[in-house]
């Protein structure tokens, strides 16, 4: 058998030139190989580096090339390895159908990543019949500069039809190398690099003054892990193989394409960023003059326009302070050393400037909202690129990072310890049955002690004493096992705590929730959910303080079901579950009478209700049942506050009674040899489920006496999640939570 290091060489041999991001193309069988399946796979991994689901293409063909004499059905697992030891969190696999007379079949699989891959093993059967031609270990990726992994530096995908295509069918498309139609980046970059592009600083990679061309693009690309250009159609259709990715960039004749011709990858990047993403568009016009044209295109409701700036429409303006020479909120993260003191940045024109110098901003370049969940900025320049390191600075500052911070948005961390994991525990799960086992273990002691003495005493037969101690001991054990069986059951519990979001206008739904599940039993099938939907594990100590090899298995086929490990017996798991999709459901408000009327159209029972119609006045219902109508009344804004404010209060996740996460962590650490998390973002603030995006939305629309809900919109607390899947559909959910909010 070859050995790991001599397979990984001649594979990576073997990979077509990645031409951005990181990944490549792989092809099997290999050179050499004895062909016995008569078959090709290839597996395309190019891809931006980030926290997500990052899409892989396979492609199943004939050999020789040709029509397929027969119908087949391939089933693939795909197992990354991380540099860290060659550890495995998520295997994944998927089945490619080829059917006869096909000359291919293409499938892009969507696979969690979490950290750096450096290499992948590949297994492949058909009737469960390995093949062995099609399966091997340790399959490496193209080599990269080293740089160490951030969930806080944004990963961009800039959206360009001249870019040289990243599938499969396009690994041999070159760019002209006299042409110069790419998007020159190299400012945009600069602005978000970690240590690994330190080397192309020094060297003047990033100098704007040089002149470039397509090829100096794609080079400087190659060694660029979290920065890509892509033509559109190389996008899937489903959005969650863009949440690794923080911005996208686009012209508006580009957007104005794409949804026009592209309209499944238009709903993905539209899914996308109404669950969190931040989409600009540039050549909106120096005066702003196509931004009515920009909100008609993604579906944005018009703002309150101030009459001193009508050209805004009610946008926001950046501020002044936020001009920079640098992203203030990045220089924390390890090894951003671009920004260290010293360190000076080059001009257009050839002069250095340091790190602490300020221009006057001069007139603004862009504008900016909040729409949906998401954020949209328009850029007025018809080509913004690669223009000024300030400029793009000044770009991302005046964007809340809780927003393009991926762990801040999420509230959690795939490294880092996550101590508000035991917040949202099912109650009376894992709590030791302490009234029973003094009740128990007092009997034990009567019983094995004194009675158990007097009675073989009187039938002289002290000696069975030897046995009747230990018998009696096992009994009580038994006991207290079986009632611990019987307290937990053998059955999946959970709790969730979910926030939904719809837009009635657009018939768009946002939901967030986190679901926490214990199993007396391991479910046989796994957990199921939609495709649609991005699930993240959500543990105290993500990483393991010791090597290990992940168990767990991601099977796509109907739907996305985690099939084993996500779920082991008597434990405890949870998960952050986030859905974006188009939906009917809402309240359908009859604001023509007073009191207004509104019908319960989100297909479960309201608990509370707070609404504010479109002249601004406060209107409260209770116990509304799925599809009656009723009338709300009047209440003033302090009241219906101070209700809300005690009911989230009381509805807050909480440590259980008595623990103490430091005391837990403290006892880890006895036998801690490396904490392989502390090389990740170890200057920034901790993960935290108060900064993530569904948290904050809680906040902001009970704050300054429901100041947050905008006319024409409501907050409701329902019985059951609106629009959320949970993974087993008949397990008991225990003391959740469920807000709705939306407009009409």
């Amino acid at each position: 058998m070859v050995g790991a290091p001599i397979l990984t060489a001649v594979l990576c041999g073997s990979l077509a030139v990645a031409r951005a991001g990181t990944g490549g193309v792989v092809s099997l069988p290999l050179a050499g190989t004895k062909i016995r399946s008569g078959l090709k796979l290839q597996i395309d991994t190019r891809w931006v580096d980030g926290t997500g689901y990052r899409p892989v293409r396979l492609r199943v063909s004939p050999i020789p090339p040709g029509p397929a004499p027969a119908d087949r059905s391939i089933h693939i697992t795909l197992r990354p390895r991380s540099w860290r030891m060659g550890t495995i969190r998520t295997s994944v696999s998927e089945t490619v159908w080829l059917p006869q007379g096909a000359t291919f079949a293409d499938v892009t699989v969507s696979i969690p990543q979490y950290e750096m891959w450096n290499n992948f093993d590949i297994e492949t059967s058909e009737d469960d019949r390995r093949l062995r031609d099609l399966s091997s270990r340790y399959v490496g990726f193209p080599a990269r500069t080293f740089y160490n992994w951030s969930e806080a530096s944004p990963s961009i995908l800039v959206l360009d039809p001249a870019a040289p295509g990243n599938s499969i069918s396009s690994t041999l498309r070159r760019a002209n190398p006299d042409s110069n139609e790419l998007p020159d980046i190299r400012a945009l970059a600069s602005r978000v690099a970690l240590d690994s592009y330190n080397s192309y600083a020094a060297q003047g990679a990033f100098n704007t003054s040089k002149s470039v061309d397509d090829s100096d693009i794609l080079r400087l690309l190659t060694d660029l892990p979290r920065i890509e250009i892509l033509p559109p159609g190389d996008l899937t259709d489903r959005w969650i193989d863009l949440s690794a990715i923080t911005l996208v960039v686009v012209s508006l004749p580009d957007l104005e394409e794409i949804v026009d011709s592209l309209p499944e990858r238009w709903r993905a990047i539209r899914q996308w960023q109404a669950c969190g993403g931040t989409l600009c568009v540039y050549g909106v016009g120096d005066g702003y003059e196509r931004l009515e044209r920009l909100e008609q295109l993604v579906e944005a409701s018009s703002l309150a326009t101030d009459p001193q700036r009508p050209y805004a429409r009610g946008w926001s303006e950046p501020h002044e302070r936020h001009f920079t020479n640098d992203v203030g909120s990045l220089r924390s993260v390890n090894g951003n050393t671009v920004f260290a003191p010293g360190i000076s940045m080059v001009r257009a024109d050839g002069t250095a400037v340091p790190q602490s110098h300020r221009d006057p901003p001069g007139p603004k370049r862009f504008l900016f909202r909040r729409l949906r969940q998401g954020n949209l900025v328009a850029i007025g320049a018809e080509n913004p690129f690669p223009g000024e390191e300030e400029h793009w600075a000044w770009l991302l500052n005046s964007l809340p990072q809780d927003q393009w911070m991926w762990y801040r948005r999420h509230g959690i961390s795939m490294h880092r310890d996550n101590p508000e994991y035991w917040e949202l525990l099912i109650p009376g799960v894992g709590e030791a049955p302490v009234n029973s086992f003094l009740v128990l273990i007092s009997l034990f002691v009567i019983v094995i002690g004194p009675v158990n003495y007097l009675v073989l005493h009187r039938q002289r037969r002290l000696y069975l004493i030897l046995v009747t101690v230990p018998l009696g001991a096992s009994v009580v054990t038994l006991c207290l096992l079986v009632y611990a069986l019987l307290t937990d059951g053998l059955g999946v519990r959970q709790r969730t705590r979910s926030v939904t979001e719809i837009d009635q206008a657009s018939g768009h739904v946002v939901s967030w929730s986190r679901q926490s599940y214990y199993a007396g039993l391991s479910p046989s099938s796994g957990l199921s959910f939609p495709k649609d939907a991005a699930i993240y594990p959500v543990e105290y100590e993500p990483m393991s303080r010791v090597s290990r090899d992940g168990r767990n298995l991601l099977a796509w086929g109907d739907d996305q079901r985690l099939a084993e490990g996500f779920l082991p017996t008597r434990s405890t798991k949870q998960f952050l579950v986030l859905e974006s999709r188009s939906t009917s459901l809402g309240l359908r408000v009859d604001e023509t009478g007073d009191p207004p009327r509104v019908t319960n159209a989100l297909g479960t029972d309201i608990e509370d209700l707070i609404l504010r119609t479109a002249g601004g006045g406060l209107y409260r219902g209770a116990r509304v049942a799925k599809g009656d109508t009723v009338s709300l009344s009047p209440v003033p804004g302090k009241e219906a506050s101070d209700f809300w404010s005690k009911l989230l209060v009381s509805n807050r996740p909480m440590y259980p009674e008595g623990f103490d996460p430091y005391k837990l962590e403290n006892a880890a650490d006895f036998f801690v040899n490396y904490d392989y998390s502390q090389n990740v973002d170890p200057g920034l603030s901790e993960p935290s489920f108060n900064t993530s995006l569904f948290e904050r939305r809680i906040r902001e629309l009970l704050a300054n006496r429901f100041g947050g809900l905008q006319p024409r919109s409501f907050l409701a607390t329902v019985s059951t999640p609106v629009e959320v899947s949970t993974g087993i559909a008949d397990a008991r959910d225990e003391a959740g939570f469920h807000l709705v909010t939306g407009s009409w």
